[in-house]
């Protein structure tokens, strides 16, 4: 009988690890360094999954958003001009498309552009879309061999877009593949780290979206930075890399940091404060790892729909604690009535036809008063809604009542 691998896992938890930080701050050599960790293995990568079972193997998807911009701006190869043959070309074999890989399979993200076409684009998203380059206008830099590369906010709305759609692309296909496995068995983890700037909280939540979604935890890792050692950093890269110094200021204007005291789903935050350039950060000492590991328990709630359900579950309650204290009141309103009659009776005792003409309208009127109490306290127009002592007040003056109906009845 073959032996069973137990640090196979048969299910799988997912985590995003999302970096916020300007350019220049070290977000992609530190996803790197995070997916070299955890292929390494070791105590230190090795988190906590469901019921303390520790995971058995930790895979990394590193989500460039830069890497995808890049790629969709890579020229096509222009069509190269052949002599006239006098035989004429055979035609080549079909070729078969190679199968797709799994999205828990920790590959490089590979980019293939799209069909060219004009698009109308939001006006927000271009006003959100950053400037790189030293260059005038949308004038990115100039490369080694002297070609110079333009900034295009359709492309990089678009590699935006992308980028989102691999992410959400893994998160449902290990849905998918978790749902007809055994949860019982050894727990694997798969953390994607979401590698851009993420200046804007705005383009932070539609991370959250994905992840709430599928039920995918969250940790943002804030590269906390000083503008000047970013800009000083920024200016020894060449090409594509480099971005404009102008840029590099508005976007520290412009940078909405993690407020996890402030905002319930920016709750599961750390940050790493960056050293002043030409300093390196030690991503070895400055990441806490057991956090890392920890990420997937972090699902972010829908802070409206949480509100709506507390807002209900309060008229629920709200609604059942008026019912109880109607209740009480009514019990207590029927034996002030008793009293009453008893009271009536006792005076009219040597007229009995006037007894019980006097007895049947005092029931009758007792009876429209106290429901008509009741209903206005229950529709919330009786007055006595925030008050203490609810029941009391009510029976008190519904005595009061049943007292100058019995003085009228009297005279």
């Amino acid at each position: 009988m073959a032996s069973v691998d137990r640090r196979t896992p048969t299910s799988w938890k997912a985590g995003l690890l999302v970096l916020v930080g300007l350019p220049a701050t070290g977000k992609t050599s530190l996803a790197r360094y995070i997916k070299k960790k955890f292929a390494g293995g070791g105590d230190g990568c090795r988190g906590m999954g469901p019921e303390g079972k520790a995971f058995q193997q930790i895979k990394v998807h590193h989500i460039c958003f830069d890497n995808i911009y890049t790629q969709l701006l890579q020229p096509s190869t222009p069509p190269q001009s052949t002599p006239p043959q006098s035989t004429p070309p055979q035609s080549s074999p079909p070729q078969s498309t190679p199968p797709q890989s799994s999205p828990l399979q920790s590959t490089p993200s590979q980019s293939t552009p799209r069909s060219q076409k004009t698009e109308k684009i939001d006006t927000k998203e271009v006003h959100r879309a950053p400037e790189r380059g030293g260059g005038e206008g949308n004038t990115l830099a100039s490369g080694s061999l002297g070609e110079t590369y333009e900034f295009d906010p359709n492309v990089w709305k678009e590699s935006r877009e992308r980028a989102i759609e691999k992410v959400g692309s893994i998160l449902k296909q290990l849905r998918k593949e978790n749902q007809n496995k055994i949860s019982e068995g050894p727990w694997g983890l798969v953390l994607i780290i979401v590698d851009d700037n993420m200046y804007y909280r705005s383009m932070r939540a539609n991370i959250v979206k994905l992840a709430r979604s599928t039920g995918s935890g969250v940790g943002f890792l804030y590269l906390s930075a000083d503008i000047k050692s970013c800009i000083k950093r920024n200016n020894t890269r060449h090409g594509r890399d480099r971005v404009r110094d102008e840029t590099m200021i508005k976007m520290a204007k412009i940078l909405q940091p993690p407020l996890p005291e402030r905002i319930p789903w920016e709750r599961n935050t750390r940050t790493v404060d960056i050293r002043n350039f030409p300093e390196k950060t030690m991503w070895g000492k400055a990441v806490d790892w057991e956090w890392i590991s920890s990420i997937w328990k972090h699902v972010p709630v829908d802070v409206e729909e949480e509100k709506k359900q507390k807002a209900s579950q309060k008229r629920e309650g709200d609604k059942a604690n008026q019912e109880s204290l109607s209740h009480q009141a009514e019990i207590k309103m029927r034996k002030c009535v008793g009293r009453h009659m008893k009271s009536l009776g006792s005076r009219l005792q040597t007229n009995p036809n006037k007894k019980s003409r006097y007895l049947k309208a005092l029931a009758k009127q007792s009876m429209l008063l106290r429901r008509q109490m009741l209903t206005g306290y229950k529709n919330g127009t009786s007055g006595f809604t925030g008050s203490d002592d609810v029941v009391g007040l009510m029976v008190e003056q519904f005595d009061a009542k049943l007292t100058e109906m019995v003085k009228k009845l009297t005279l």
